[in-house]
């Protein structure tokens, strides 16, 4: 059983920082989903609940957001910032047996690359929704174009070696629709109808490449292989510099750190 509490702590303790990085990004999804005033929304894989939020005020009181995650921390932080109109519920979109059936409109931001079985999971979604509802969500495109995710694996691969050649590249994970195919052949065997709108993007976080390092070295890539190699102390270091020395050329003249980004933005009809 997975400690949601352990995972999602440092997530948490990120959250500022995410969500700025991640800021253009929902913007240009919430632009894309175009969430009209009293639409009843569905958002899957909600984190610390910033899309559903947002999506509550694209709405108004005439509207309603259910934002759904499965694991409990994030639901709970999600809960607490969330107005009248919207609910964060422990809830597994690729399993569930939804309670309602009339969603209008789906969104996800980073939240659907993570299901077990994609082609189940985008059909139970569709049997949330409305005849002709719509379902907006990202996906990033392929490492080499996201530093974002791919520094900290970069780093940690100059100081421990190479990661296990024997990965699967199709395994959950945040690449899982690096290549857009992959997303577009499940939606298609699920019964929606889609397509894709790939774009680039700038990335925003907050604070300096130091403290984007630290963040790294607590998710991602470094994180999974820190946890399993057990680095020692000098190697640690050598890490986070290696990190932070990358994030350091993609300062502005401020101080800024404004990292490039391409990301996949499908569009789907029930």
């Amino acid at each position: 059983m997975k400690n949601w509490d352990e995972m999602a702590a440092p997530w948490l303790r990120a959250e500022t920082r995410m969500e700025a990085a991640h800021g253009p990004v929902l913007d240009a999804l919430l632009e894309r989903a175009a969430l009209a005033p009293g639409a009843r929304v569905l958002d899957i894989g909600i984190g610390s609940g910033l899309s559903t939020l947002r999506a509550a005020e694209a709405v108004g009181q005439g509207g309603a957001v259910l934002g759904v995650d499965i694991s409990p921390p994030f639901v709970a932080r999600a809960a607490e910032r969330l107005p009248q109109n919207a609910q964060a519920m422990i809830v597994d979109a690729e399993a569930a047996d939804w309670d309602e059936t009339d969603f209008g409109q789906a969104i996800s931001l980073f939240g659907t690359m993570f299901f077990t079985d994609t082609a189940a999971a985008f059909a139970n979604i569709r049997q949330a929704m409305a005849p002709g509802g719509q379902f907006t969500f990202v996906a990033w495109a392929p490492p080499a174009s996201n530093p974002w995710l791919s520094i900290s694996g970069q780093a940690v691969t100059e100081v421990l070696g190479p990661a296990d050649p024997r990965a699967d590249p199709n395994a959950p994970g945040p690449f899982r629709f690096a290549l857009p195919e992959v997303a577009l052949t499940a939606l298609d065997a699920a019964g929606w109808q889609a397509e894709v709108e790939t774009l680039p993007l700038t990335l925003t976080p907050n604070g300096t490449a130091e403290e984007i390092a630290a963040t790294q070295m607590e998710l991602g890539v470094a994180a999974s292989r820190i946890a399993g190699e057990g680095p020692d102390a000098e190697e640690l270091e050598a890490i986070a510099d290696a990190i932070a020395s990358r994030f350091r050329q993609m300062q502005t003249k401020a101080g800024a750190v404004k990292v490039p980004a391409r990301v996949h933005f499908f569009t789907a009809v029930a």
